[in-house]
């Protein structure tokens, strides 16, 4: 009985550190893909924000997915912090604009759209999104 309660106790081991190698290797996994997709958003959305901050007028912008939203968040929090004056104005311009399209505000607090309600303080979230 002895050897028996042995043998499956290794089995059992050796399936727990199988499982364990294959969940490991789904988060790595997962990371690299998270990774591409991150330089992907912001080789896309890096310039436009850019240039909507340093040139006048509406620059077109593309449909924000839900699934860019932090890495855009990122950036545009990134370069808000770097510019002042009236180019941070049109950062917050363009904040608004990809608010309503598709992340619009609301009057309920949890329906209101991320980019706003998260990245920056609530100063700035009553100039962009109009929340109260």
């Amino acid at each position: 009985m002895n050897q028996a309660a042995s043998i499956l106790q290794g089995i059992l081991a050796g399936l727990g550190a199988a499982l364990l190698m294959l969940t490991a290797l789904i988060v790595r996994r997962y990371l690299r893909y998270e990774a591409r997709l991150h330089a992907r958003v912001v080789k896309r959305w890096r310039p436009m924000l850019a240039r909507a901050a340093i040139e006048e007028g509406e620059q077109p912008l593309p449909r924000l997915p839900h699934r860019h939203l932090p890495y855009v968040m990122g950036e545009w929090s990134a370069l808000q912090d770097a510019i002042r004056g009236v180019s941070s104005d049109r950062l917050n311009a363009v904040a608004a604009r990809l608010c309503s399209n598709g992340y619009a505000s609301s009057n309920d607090p949890s329906r209101r759209c991320r980019l706003c309600q998260n990245a920056r303080p609530a100063w700035i979230q009553r100039r962009t999104c109009g929340s109260r």
